[in-house]
């Protein structure tokens, strides 16, 4: 395949569409994404720092976004989280640990309890929370765990597998069958692993606000995991719904439902949809508040497109207008210590 097919020029800013812009060659870090990218630099025939040096690096004069030009094509974004890179191994991680019980020191220095408790109680109670993108990668996974003290007998109850009918072909049902065999496997090594443990060791900190409604929703995207994002023989999505209690729906669905939340939460997600201030628009029109974290820029890496700066947020809130901004990461005193931003984003 040639170089064109696999890279495309970015002259307009991917979030503003602002096609003024200033060289930033610091302004995203020419380390980290390389098992993302190996793929794209095999098909370019050089290796991945190679690949990493040809992304060069420019900032937004307007939303002060960074952003990569040249970066992936279309095509080949699609191929990246679609074929070659196709689960996302830090939300299944997370998982994991949810399912072993285990604290999970680095989803909560991402992200804080004290964020989501300090909006509702300085907000309003917050009875009804959706969230966008990965079900593990926010705060679904500590929620649930005050509707549910075993998480384990949750996760194990989730993994029958449903049985092929006849409509199907040999070769799949085989490959089922083989499937649930190996799944029994799974679920026997997850129960002598519990019995070998004894109690809990791991204290797992909770967020102790009574949520009543969950929900998830799905947004297409070329820039992130779609739905076959699967382990353990199902879709993260799936997990979602039978593991953790969540309601699951498309984006434009709540929309054109006129559903509406307390709150809306978008975490590490922002900068993998393929148009930020739109989906941003979305969640503003069911909920007067939406709360955005994510990596800094300094803290990102090239196999994201862009990577927000510290003044972009409220850039962009000011672009879709009639919104106030606050900074909770200052408020509590946990943006200096900490790789990602916390904004609160509220409809006047």
């Amino acid at each position: 395949m040639n170089k064109g097919a696999i890279l495309k020029e970015y002259k307009f800013c991917p979030v503003c569409k602002s096609a003024k812009r200033e060289e930033a060659p610091n302004g995203i870090p020419s380390r980290g994404g390389e098992s993302y990218l190996v793929h794209v630099s095999e098909e370019l025939g050089c290796t991945v720092a190679e690949l990493i040096d040809q992304l060069e690096v420019f900032q937004c004069a307007q939303c002060k976004v960074f952003y990569l030009d040249p970066w992936l094509s279309d095509l080949q974004a699609s191929k990246l989280f679609t074929t070659e890179s196709p689960v996302h191994r830090s939300g299944w991680s997370n998982l994991q640990q949810w399912v072993d019980q285990i604290e999970n020191a680095d989803l909560i220095r991402e992200l804080p309890g004290s964020v989501l408790e300090f909006v509702n109680d300085q907000y309003g109670e917050i009875f009804t929370y959706a969230e966008v993108g990965c079900p593990f990668q926010g705060y679904l996974l500590r929620l649930s765990e005050n509707s549910t003290s075993d998480s384990q007998t949750k996760f194990l109850q989730s993994l029958k597998l449903p049985r092929l009918d006849k409509k199907f072909s040999t070769f799949p049902r085989i490959y089922r069958d083989l499937e649930r065999l190996l799944s029994h496997f799974f679920v026997l090594m997850l129960k002598i692993r519990k019995l070998k443990r004894g109690k809990n060791n791991h204290l797992r900190t909770e967020i102790e606000i009574p949520i009543v409604e969950k929900t998830l929703f799905v947004e297409d995207s070329l820039y992130r995991w779609g739905t076959n994002c699967n382990a353990y023989g199902q879709s993260c999505k799936y997990f979602a719904q039978s593991c953790l209690g969540v309601h699951v729906f498309p984006i434009d669905y709540g929309i054109e439902n006129r559903q509406t939340f307390d709150l809306i939460g978008i975490h590490n997600s922002l900068d993998h949809s393929t148009n930020p201030i739109g989906l941003l628009t979305k969640c503003l029109q069911m909920s007067q508040m939406v709360l955005i974290t994510g990596h800094r820029n300094k803290s990102s890496a090239k196999q994201h497109l862009f990577a927000f700066s510290d003044a972009s947020i409220e850039i962009i809130a000011e672009l879709i207008g009639n919104v106030n901004v606050t900074d909770i990461g200052s408020k509590l005193d946990i943006s200096q210590n900490s790789e990602s931003f916390f904004y609160l984003i509220r409809r006047i």
